[in-house]
C-alpha cells in the first residue's frame, strides 16, 4: 500500500510554528477566557436555555471560578462585570436561582443587555466628571449654591438642637 500525502504540521501566524503553551498556562487562559464570557448576557442566555445551571457539576465549576476575584487573578480581567455575573451566578441564594431561571428569557436576556450598556455609557461620563478639574469646580460651587439657598430644617430635632446651641428651647419661643 502506498503511503497517502503527508498531513502538513500545524503553523501558527506568518506561517510561524504554533505556539504550544504548557498545560497549566493552557488552563489558565482557557478559565480567563470562560469567566470573560460571562461578561456577556447573551452567552448566560444561552447557559441558561440549554439548562447549564441545573446541572451540579457545572454549578460547582462556576464556584471554583470565583478565585478570579482575587487580586493577583482579577488584574488579567478585563471585562470586570464577568465577576458580578460569576457572583450571582455561582450563588445558592432565591435572587440568584431567579435570576438564572430569568436568563433564559429572551426578553430579560435584553433587559439586562440594556442595563449593562446603559452603566457602560454613563459609567464613563460619571468617571470623567470625577475626575475633570472644570467638572470638580463646577460641582463644587453647585452644592455651595445650593447649600447657600436651603431653608433651615424644619424638623423638631434639627430645630431643638439649634435652640440648644443658643440656650433657648425652641419649643418655648412662641410663648
Amino acid at each position: 500500500m502506498e503511503a497517502g500525502p503527508a498531513t502538513p504540521a500545524p503553523r501558527g501566524p506568518a506561517g510561524q510554528p504554533p505556539v504550544m503553551l504548557p498545560e497549566d498556562q493552557m488552563r489558565f487562559v482557557a478559565e480567563l477566557e470562560f469567566v470573560q464570557c460571562l461578561a456577556s448576557p447573551s452567552y448566560i442566555h444561552f447557559l441558561a436555555q440549554r439548562k447549564y445551571f441545573d446541572d451540579p457539576k457545572f454549578m460547582q465549576y462556576l464556584r471554583y471560578l470565583r478565585y478570579w476575584k482575587e487580586p493577583e487573578y482579577a488584574v488579567h480581567i478585563r471585562f470586570p462585570q464577568c465577576l458580578a455575573f460569576l457572583d450571582i451566578l455561582s450563588s445558592s441564594s432565591d435572587a440568584a436561582r431567579k435570576f438564572r431561571a430569568d436568563m433564559a428569557k429572551a426578553e430579560f436576556q435584553q433587559f439586562v443587555h440594556d442595563q449593562q450598556f446603559f452603566h457602560w455609557q454613563f459609567s464613563a461620563l460619571n468617571r470623567r466628571r470625577e475626575t475633570d478639574p472644570f467638572s470638580q469646580r463646577v460641582m463644587e460651587a453647585l452644592a455651595q449654591a445650593s447649600a447657600d439657598t436651603d431653608p433651615q430644617p424644619r424638623n423638631g430635632a434639627a430645630a431643638s438642637e439649634a435652640g440648644s446651641q443658643n440656650g433657648t428651647d425652641p419649643m418655648e419661643q412662641g410663648t
